[in-house]
């Protein structure tokens, strides 16, 4: 009986992790749509080259270059959207 609980706690939980990265996978993938047509159309690049750029953390901190021209730190901004919050 123990096992039998064990495999189905263990299905669950893996079945909560799939769940889990869907939705996050989800929230980058609306993100990163509305950053493009905040940009009219431009894609997000990889890597921006801009010393000058500048983005705020989910904390309220500033995340300075070189960090902020990585691609994800340049999507923080739109995740709040993404994810139906305002």
């Amino acid at each position: 009986m123990a096992s039998v609980v064990t495999v189905m706690g263990s299905l669950a939980y893996r079945s909560a992790i799939s769940s889990t990265e869907s939705t996050a996978l989800r929230s980058i993938l609306q993100a990163y749509t509305v950053a493009a047509t905040d940009n009219n159309g431009a894609l997000l690049e990889g890597y921006s080259d801009n010393q000058g750029d500048t983005v705020t953390g989910t904390d309220g901190v500033p995340i300075t270059w070189p960090a902020s021209s990585r691609y994800v730190w340049r999507l923080v901004p739109y995740l709040d959207d993404a994810m139906g919050h305002q």
